[in-house]
């Protein structure tokens, strides 16, 4: 039996579990030992005396609870005493204590201790700053949980109720709703209270006020003077002060205030400081601020564009501008751009104009442009003077201008045989034509092809060779036709065709051939009679005797060679000589003819060389006899004796050498090389004879010898005759002449005779006299001296008889030169080089020595200069050897020669013998030298830079000059000078550029300008020098300087507001305008620009009595200054004493223990005052009088715990109170501060979880670390869903200590099966995870039931315990997989947007795998298809089966396609997508193919609008001729594409079209008849509603030569013969006939030229004919009829010709004869006078008289038009063009004019005196035609002369636009509010622009007529209309209908129900008007369709 019971209970219940009192008693009997049980003291408490609400069971002594249990009401701890009786006698009893402890329940709400929360926050506070705190409490004593339902971004809430921020605030972004309502719930575990709290966001000036603008553009006039500039606006988002605007920087000119409340700027320029020219631009730094007390400013900049006045001329920008342009251009045609511009006028301002040449060019703003077509091949280049003006200034430059070649002229044939006859067998390759060609354009060559030639012949693509092409066997007499075509390669290629006629010959065609056409062969001169020197071959092709060919030598043979007429040996005739014969080779011409009938031949040459054999030199006598008279002095001569030896020099064998071999015993005589034997010594009478062997010896050692006899004669008589005679004779002396008289004896007896001469036969003696004498004549350049040797016969004078002497002499004869010989240059023409220094210097300074040949020795050559094109820069210095040097007469000079020279001269030199001469051209190149020193174009060159500009920029471009070409692009500079070294020299663009650039830092305060000298250099040294200028600009780049960089100050701490305080001086602020200065802090200090400081508020004395310290920065606009001044404040109480911190939070554990300790420290509060002394003394005390008994405060801030703590139960666990500070001042100032203190927690409490029993799961084979799902069993209690209900990754555990002792402090265990296995716990967390997922297998085990543990003081302390049951649920394991792999679907492509096109499926066997399957697009949709992710009807399957199970679900989840975008299969027909279904781990893909269906939504396109097309006429025609076929395309398919073509109302055109669109015609082209022919053809798609286009086709019919020309009469009648008659004398080139031929033809067809032959031609050389006009005469002196042939031939190819006979008559002059004044006369005439204007004539003689009589019977001589309704006789609208006149000598002779019909001018004249058509200047600007004039007598005298009339323009027609009608396309920009104005148009250059954007939303298209007006006199105009479509612009975002959707559901709602519409709208167009709906990424719970259905 126990004395004492200890028993538990839960308050409000009935029952107490095991709670029973047992007593024993040991007596035996049942009545003593029955025991009754009872409560003592009638059911008391024994502690609280209460009422007992329990009882006991008498008869069981079980305690029952029989009345409610409150623990909150006090009573937790019962104590009674229970008796035990027995029903003995007397009854025993006995008793035991029960303690029944009152277990707390969570039984009560939570409640809040206010009813009403209010915060306030300062925007910017930073994240976690405490907002408030929410006091609850709970009587149960349960720990409460704070929690936030909204608001959650922007705060937090702890567990003790402590708000705080979770970001920044910023009040202007809240500004519209800075109360936040944040609604909050506490909850004990059980019950849950809410409350909402009203924070609101506290605005602070935090902002800096902005501009409305950042930058501000104003424009001001230069010399504007005063007036308001701009109104500025600030705006501060802020709003807690009033703005002030300020100017901050102003730069130079300080000519502008800004008023600092309104803003508004003003200028004042009366000291002018304002220059376009030096500054167009001004930057001025404005300021606002917003006045806080923080002092925020913003700064705005204002652009002050200077506008200018017109005092500066503009510029070129170039010295000269270069333009092409083609020719033929239209005009108009843009050449070039020329850019100017000028300093004060706007570009687009100037006026440019073209000085010269305005017949072709004009400028269109600043575009040259062309005035008329150009003709490159009239003149490639022109030279262009233009001006460009701004209206009083006007500068000038050039413009050259190169014409490029167009291809507009078409190949031109060079007439040639078109026929040509070929054998039937010709060979391939033969060449039978070549055509040749040419063309004036530039093309480049010409592409040959034939038609015609079936391949039997081809032509040279390039060439324009024709040749057989085949081996083929042609017809016998056929004639091949065959058109040549030649394409030049221009763009367009033009073309040309003519025709080669091939005959077939098969008679003997083939020609012999050789099997070369030059044979060389070689023979020696000693070759024997009969060798064979060559044997040449001939075949021939052809057979029979026309094959057979025989030889013959025709020429070259020299009767040294023959040959075999059948085998074609050569062999040798006679003996040839090398000698005789000095032409090396005998060129042998031998000739193979065939034996046909008509024999062909060809024929070869065999050089045959005759190889020279070395002969033996021959004396021309074997033995010479010579008389020798004694004496004889030493070296006179004896005789010449001569060996000739004729082998050739070129091997050597010529060289004779002579040599005495005997006779010469006493060693009197020597020979020399020439055969000249002489006396070495004297001879006397001693000698008395000797004979001489004298040898020749050539070089190849052969020789010959002679005997020389000399015998010694005595004298006889008078004289002696010399050995040898020399005499001189004259040449080409003819008849018979004497030589010489050799008789120099007196001796009667001596005859003489000739016995030998070296020209036999040429001399003859008498020999009696012995005169010499010669019968032919000599010429001395064949034979210069001539050996004849005499024989002297001395008889003997005895009458005995006896035999005399004989003596042998020789005479040589030297022959005399005359002059019978002209003079020759070695070469007729030279071309030399001559440096322009070559001067004069010395005789040897030759240019060119000219040398000259004369035969003739005697001559003396002269030479002169007979042309000289060089002003006389040469003269000829004349040398002895017949040569001549041109020498430089003067100094040349490269750079003066005029251009047409080229820089050479040419200089034509004759040389003279005095009787004959010769010429030869010398052309000198003149080379250039380096004579011209180079220069500068100016003397100084200036520069401006700024400072501080970077290092190596380009400061300017100097260029240098040098006339001398060499130096062009060569020329070097260099810098000298001081100054120099900062800059260095780079060579420019060109190498005659010098870039000067910068090399050293540059500051203009150190140096403002710098001065230098550059200097140019040639590449010779020569050098020239300017001078370089350059200022330095300046750049802000120093800063401002104080006087002080310290100042000190004493105020007065109450000193006023702006007070001044002290004066600063900055010494920038003396030489800079318009600078600022700048004090910081800015809050407290302000300054002025003087240095003014003032007080901005009132300031107070530091606590440590520190100085203030200011920092004063002082600006220039960029550089800075800083000075510190300092200003010592003296005190008055004038602060509170201030807390360091807003709110004290302190901690002190709770004693609610007995005998707990007092005066426990609980913290320490800190106050400070700014005042000084006793003014900053602090006292401390408690203002809240509720909590004096718990706390207290000594003086110096220590608060302390002097009462009862409980931190449990008491409502004291957190404590607020204020603590005030109080200084110790006169009169005291108070400051306040909150004090929290939180009363700590001791471990007093066991922790508890919030359910005994947890149930939890996890997905089976969930990784390591996975967490276990933990559900309350009071949520499952609840049977709510899965979605609703209570889940926690851990299980939850309260304990109401805090930290360690509570929750903090808990560490967790797990036990049970599972537990350190397949799960684990975190022992800090509680969280449960899976430990080893193998073994989390719901297949193996579904569920496992695990015990938690829960003990605070991390594990030591009390403990509690829960039942875990984990559930393992199944995973996502099974993929989605489609139905389909491949789906295919058809769309129409007109469908739109949103059109349900299919729909794809897929299926996933997982638990409610379909549900979330999701579909999209992965690929290939290319923005025009979507689908839905999720689309699908929900189905319920089954019922709720159990708590614990969901819903079970079946969805049939489908993907539709739907489209998203325009379609079009005409650009993609298939589409291929790639679509995926995804449960968010697997995924499938399938395949859709999506086949465009088409639409006919394209029309047929026709290449062109107009298509033009070329037919030739016919000669021949054939039915049904297909001409052309016509092609048009429809990007449409199927018969949609299908394309027909029609033609409609062609019946007189007899012109069809095929369906195909191939034309025909059924009729002949003639272009005579007809020249073009214009319809309409149709396409027409085969759609099933058709689009029909149209074309228009121009069928142009060129011509062909199908007309030859025909001359016509003066009736128009073609006559066949023409008579004309001329008088002689008639001036030189006046016309005699005008023949009128015509041709129907046209173009080169129809051009005529003409051409004359004579019967006698040396007519011809009396008149020539102009092949276009007619005809002219020469120099006549001739009469009588003169006969000749007149043939008029057209251009064409062929070419077709008429020729008839011409008779002119020439008369005598007689004085009476007409002759016109002028050849040719000149008029010129306004276009579209009057039709029918007559051409009046009058006579000379009424000229003379009468100035104005009109009759129609006069002569023509005055030019009228008159009006086409006028008869003769009306006289009333005459007009005057212009007079021809003729001249008469006899009077009363009338003077007939008239007009020949077939000139030029027939077309608009006709008849006698009237205009046939009217003169349109646009189609012809000028006629040229030939009148005559008659004297009317007889005969008629005629006379003819030209007239030009040149047709002036009037304005006459309208401009034309280039269409009817014009569409354009503009891409529409950001205006909102549409255009009404949007276009601007050049009025030169037709240019629209945008003057602003376009608004599609606002207007899609806009429709403006444009006029054009030319310049006319009265100006004409015409206009067009203009649609300008306005394409859209992704510019609009969507906007939905309502700014704010709210749909209420309700829950358990089935996924894929439709919950709300949203529609939105977008107005842009297309793609960009198409609206697409997403969700926000982070929204995951529902779903809304991409687009609208």
């Amino acid at each position: 039996m126990n004395n004492k019971y200890e028993c538990t209970v839960k308050e409000n219940t009935n029952f107490i579990k095991n709670c029973t009192v047992s007593a024993n008693d040991n007596d035996k009997s049942t009545t003593n030992n029955k025991v009754v049980y009872g409560i003592a003291q009638s059911r008391k408490n024994l502690y609280q005396k209460a009422l007992l609400p329990f009882n006991v069971t008498k008869e069981t002594g079980q305690i029952t609870v029989i009345d409610n249990v409150d623990y909150e009401s006090g009573n937790t701890l019962y104590s009674f005493v229970v008796i035990a009786s027995d029903n003995g006698s007397p009854s025993l009893t006995g008793s035991a204590e029960v303690v029944i402890t009152v277990l707390n329940e969570n039984d009560n709400k939570p409640t809040f201790n206010e009813t009403k929360y209010e915060f306030k926050i300062n925007e910017n506070e930073p994240k976690k700053t405490i907002v408030g705190i929410v006091h609850a409490t709970d009587k149960d004593g349960d720990a409460l949980d704070f929690v936030l339902n909204n608001h959650t971004a922007e705060f937090g809430i702890d567990n003790s109720g402590l708000i705080f921020t979770k970001k920044i605030f910023d009040y202007e972004s809240v500004q519209q709703s800075p109360v936040f309502y944040v609604n909050l719930n506490i909850s004990d575990g059980v019950h849950r209270v809410s409350t909402t709290v009203q924070v609101k966001i506290q605005n602070v000036n935090d902002n800096d006020p902005v501009f409305t603008n950042n930058t501000y553009i104003v424009k001001l006039q230069e010399n504007a003077t005063t007036g308001n500039l701009i109104m500025l606006k600030a705006y501060d988002a802020d709003k807690l002060g009033e703005l002030k605007y300020s100017i901050v920087s102003s730069g130079k000119c300080e000519i502008f205030s800004l008023n600092s409340v309104s803003g508004t700027m003003k200028y004042n320029n009366s000291i002018g400081c304002l220059d376009y020219e030096t500054q167009r631009t001004l930057s001025l730094l404005v300021e606002v601020n917003d006045d806080g007390s923080t002092g925020h400013i913003g700064r705005a900049v204002i652009e002050i564009e200077i506008t200018d006045s017109n005092d500066m001329s503009p510029h070129f920008l170039s010295d000269h501008f270069n333009g092409t342009v083609k020719e033929n251009e239209d005009t108009g045609t843009a050449i070039v751009t020329i850019l100017a511009e000028d300093m004060d006028t706007s570009n687009a301002d100037l006026v440019y104009k073209v000085i010269d040449n305005t017949a072709y060019f004009k400028f269109n703003g600043n575009v040259l442009v062309t005035n008329a077509k150009l003709n490159r091949e009239e003149q490639q280049d022109y030279t262009i003077n233009i001006s460009v003006s701004d209206g009083p200034h006007t500068t000038y430059s050039v413009v050259y201008i190169t014409v490029t070649d167009v291809n507009d002229n078409f190949p031109q044939i060079t007439p040639f045989d078109q026929t040509v006859t070929i054998f039937q067998d010709e060979a391939v390759g033969k060449v039978i034509r070549k055509i040749n060609v040419t063309d004036p354009d530039l093309s480049g060559g010409f592409t040959f092809y034939m038609m015609g030639d079936k391949g039997d012949f081809k032509i040279g693509e390039k060439t324009g060779v024709i040749t057989v092409d085949r081996k083929t066997h042609f017809t016998v007499n056929a004639t091949y036709n065959m058109s040549i075509h030649i394409i030049d390669y221009g763009n367009p290629p033009l073309t040309n065709t003519t025709w080669v006629y091939v005959n077939i010959d098969t008679s003997n065609r083939k020609s012999p051939k050789f099997t070369d056409t030059l044979y060389k062969t070689d023979i020696a001169e000693d070759a024997k009679i009969g060798e064979s020197v060559y044997n040449v071959s001939a075949t021939d092709a052809d057979s029979g005797k026309n094959g057979l060919i025989n030889y013959r030598i025709v020429s070259g043979s020299e009767g040294k060679f023959k040959i075999n007429t059948s085998s074609g040996e050569i062999t040798l005739l006679s003996q040839l000589d090398f000698e005789s014969r000095r032409i090396v080779a005998y060129k042998v011409v031998i000739e193979a003819r065939d034996n046909g009938d008509n024999p062909k031949s060809a024929t070869a040459t065999v050089a045959i060389t005759v190889d020279d054999v070395n002969e033996p030199p021959a004396f021309a006598q074997e033995k010479y006899d010579l008389c020798m008279n004694l004496p004889v002095a030493k070296d006179k001569p004896v005789s010449v004796i001569k060996a000739i030896d004729n082998d050739s020099s070129k091997n050597g064998f010529n060289a004779l050498t002579y040599k005495i071999d005997s006779g010469n015993t006493m060693d009197i005589f020597a020979i020399n090389n020439n055969g000249l034997i002489s006396t070495k010594k004297a001879v006397n009478d001693t000698f008395k004879g000797t004979t001489l062997t004298i040898s020749a010896t050539d070089e190849g050692g052969l020789n010959d010898t002679a005997k020389v006899s000399i015998a010694v004669i005595e004298r006889n008589g008078g004289g002696s005759q010399p050995s040898v005679i020399m005499v001189d004779t004259k040449e080409n002396q003819t008849g018979t002449y004497t030589i010489t008289n050799i008789n120099t004896t007196d001796e009667s007896f001596v005859r003489y005779s000739i016995v030998n001469s070296s020209l036999p036969g040429w001399f003859s003696i008498r020999n009696s006299t012995g005169v010499i004498t010669a019968s032919r004549p000599l010429d001395r350049e064949h034979v210069s001296t001539v050996t004849i040797e005499i024989e002297v016969e001395r008889q003997s004078s005895r009458p005995s008889g006896s035999n005399g002497s004989t003596c042998h002499s020789q005479v040589v004869i030297n022959v005399l030169d005359i002059n019978d010989n002209r003079p020759h240059f070695a070469l007729s023409t030279l071309r030399v080089s001559v440096n322009e220094t070559n001067t004069k210097s010395s005789a040897d300074d030759c240019v060119v020595e000219l040398k000259a040949y004369d035969p003739d020795i005697t001559s003396e050559l002269e030479f002169n200069i007979t042309e000289d094109n060089s002003n006389g820069q040469f003269e000829l210095i004349q040398s002895k050897n017949k040569s001549v040097c041109i020498s430089v007469k003067d100094k040349l000079d490269f750079e003066s020669m005029p251009k047409s020279l080229n820089h050479e001269y040419r200089i034509e030199v004759m040389v003279s013998d005095g009787k004959y001469n010769d010429t030869a051209v010398v052309f000198i190149t003149v080379l250039d030298e380096n004579d011209n020193f180079p220069y500068f174009n100016q003397d100084e060159f200036r520069f401006s830079i700024l400072e501080n500009k970077p290092l190596l920029s380009l400061i300017g471009e100097i260029q240098g000059f040098d006339k001398d070409r060499l130096d062009s692009g060569r020329l070097e500079f260099k810098i000298s000078g001081d100054d120099a070294s900062s800059f260095s020299i780079n060579q420019g663009k060109n190498n005659n550029m010098a870039e000067l650039i910068l090399k050293k830092n540059i500051d203009r305060e150190t140096k403002s300008s710098y001065m230098f000298t550059i200097y140019v250099i040639d590449t010779s040294g020569h050098q020239n020098e300017s001078s370089v200028n350059i200022t330095i600009g300046d750049v802000n780049d120093n800063s401002p300087v104080f006087e002080n960089s310290t100042y000190e100050l004493t105020v007065p701490e109450v000193y006023a507001k702006e007070s001044k305080a002290i004066y600063i001086n900055s010494q920038i602020l003396n030489r800079i305008c318009c600078e600022r200065v700048h004090v910081k802090p800015k809050n407290t200090f302000i300054i002025d620009n003087d240095g003014n400081i003032f007080l901005n508020e009132t300031i107070g004395i530091k606590k440590l009595n520190d100085p203030y310290e200011i920092e004063v920065t002082a600006s220039d606009g960029i550089n800075t200054n800083q000075t510190l001044i300092k200003i010592d404040v003296k005190d008055v109480n004038d602060h509170d004493p201030t807390f360091d911190r807003s709110i004290y939070n302190f901690t002190t554990p709770e004693n609610d223990f007995p005998k707990a300790a007092c005066n426990v420290f609980v913290g320490n509060v800190t106050a400070t005052d700014e005042d000084y002394g006793k003014n900053g003394e602090i006292s401390y005390e408690i203002i809240s009088s509720d909590v004096h008994n718990l706390f207290n405060i000594s003086e110096t801030g220590v608060i302390t715990a002097i009462g009862r703590l409980d931190h449990d139960i008491c409502a004291t666990n957190v404590v607020n109170f204020i603590v005030a500070a109080v200084d110790h001042g006169l009169q005291q100032r108070t400051g306040y501060v909150e004090v929290i203190i939180y009363v700590s927690d001791v471990n007093d409490n066991s922790p508890s979880f919030t359910s005994p029993v947890f149930n939890g799961n996890v997905a089976e084979n969930s990784p390591y670390g996975t967490k276990i799902i933990i559900v309350t069993v009071a949520a499952i209690n609840k049977k709510v869903f899965e979605n609703e209900r209570k889940q926690y990754p851990v299980m939850q555990v309260n304990d109401k200590d805090d930290g360690e002792n509570g929750v903090d402090g808990i560490l967790f265990m797990l036990e049970g099966e599972g537990s350190g296995t397949a799960f684990k716990i975190n022992e800090s967390t509680g969280l449960i995870t899976v430990n080893n997922g193998s073994l989390v297998d719901r297949e193996t085990k579904s569920d496992y039931t695990l015990t938690v543990e829960a003990r605070d003081q991390n594990g030591s302390g009390k403990q509690a315990n829960a039942t875990l049951t984990i559930t393992v649920t199944d995973q996502n394991d099974e993929p989605p997989v489609f139905v389909h792999h491949k789906y295919t679907f058809n769309v129409n492509e007109a469908a739109n947007s949103s059109f349900f096109i299919g729909s794809v499926e897929a299926m996933d066997q997982d638990y409610n795998g379909n549900k979330s399957i999701r579909y999209s697009i992965v690929d290939g949709s290319d923005g025009r298809f979507y689908i839905d992710k999720l689309m699908g009807e929900f189905k319920d399957k089954s019922t709720f089966l159990s708590i614990f199970n969901d819903y079970l679900w079946s969805i049939e989840n489908t993907g539709k396609l739907f489209i998203g975008g325009i379609l079009d299969r005409e650009q993609k027909e298939t589409h291929v997508l790639n679509i995926s279904a995804s449960d968010s781990k697997h995924e499938d893909f399938a395949e859709v193919v999506i086949y465009i269906d088409d639409i006919n939504d394209n029309c047929p396109k026709f290449t062109k609008e107009n298509l033009v097309f070329s037919i030739k006429e016919d000669k021949q025609f054939n039915h049904s001729t297909e001409l052309i076929k016509l092609n048009a395309t429809d990007d449409d398919s199927g018969e949609n594409g299908h394309v027909t073509f029609y033609i409609n109302n062609t019946g007189t055109l007899n012109i069809s079209i095929t369906p195909d669109g191939t034309i025909t015609r059924y009729q002949k082209f003639d272009r005579e008849t007809k020249s073009h022919y214009e319809f309409i053809v149709y396409a027409k798609d085969n759609g099933t509603s058709p689009c029909i286009s149209k074309a228009k086709v121009t069928l142009e019919v060129e011509d062909i030569n199908d007309n030859s020309p025909k001359f016509y009469n003066l009736e128009n009648n073609i006559i066949n013969s023409i008579n004309a008659t001329v008088i002689e004398k008639t001036p030189v080139g006046s016309p005699i006939v005008f023949p009128d031929a015509r041709d129907k033809d046209i173009g080169l067809n129809g051009q005529i030229k003409f051409n004359l032959t004579a019967y006698e031609d040396e007519l011809t050389t009396y008149f020539k004919i102009n092949e276009k006009t007619g005809f002219e005469h020469k120099n006549l002196s001739h009469d009588g009829v003169l006969f000749f042939t007149l043939t008029a031939t057209d251009e064409g190819l062929p070419s077709l010709s008429t020729a008839i006979p011409l008779h002119i008559l020439i008369e005598k002059i007689n004085d009476e004869a007409p002759v016109f004044l002028q050849n040719p006369y000149q008029f010129a005439v306004l276009e579209n006078i009057k039709n029918g204007m007559i051409l009046h004539t009058r006579t000379h003689r009424e000229l003379k008289y009468q100035s104005m009589i009109y009759n129609s019977n006069l002569s023509i001589g005055v030019i009228f038009f008159l009006s086409l309704n006028s008869v003769l006789m009306n006289m009333c609208q005459r007009s005057v063009i212009g007079k021809v006149e003729a001249s008469e000598n006899v009077t009363f002779s009338t003077l007939v004019y008239s007009i020949l019909p077939q000139s030029s001018a027939a077309g608009y004249f006709r008849g006698e005196v009237t205009t046939c058509s009217n003169l349109d200047r646009e189609l012809n600007d000028h006629f040229t035609f030939p009148v005559k004039v008659v004297d009317g007598r007889t005969p008629e005298r005629t006379a003819f002369s030209m007239v030009k009339v040149t047709i002036n323009d009037e304005n006459d027609n309208d401009p034309s636009f280039e269409k009817e009608h014009f569409s354009l396309r503009v891409a529409e920009n950001t205006f909102n509010n549409g255009c009404d104005d949007c276009l601007l148009i050049d009025e030169n250059s037709g240019e629209l622009h945008l003057k602003r954007s376009f608004d599609r939303e606002y207007s899609n298209e806009t429709h403006i007529q444009i006029q054009a007006s030319d310049h006319g006199t009265p100006p004409r105009n015409s206009s067009v209309d203009v649609i300008v479509y306005v394409s859209d612009m992704n510019d609009n975002a969507p906007e939905f209908e309502q700014p704010f959707y709210q749909q209420n559901i309700s829950e358990n709602k089935q996924p894929g129900q439709v919950l709300l519409t949203v529609k939105a709208t977008d107005p842009d167009d297309g793609l960009n008007g198409t609206v697409t709906y997403f969700l926000h990424p982070d929204t995951d719970v529902f779903d809304i369709n991409a687009i609208a259905l």
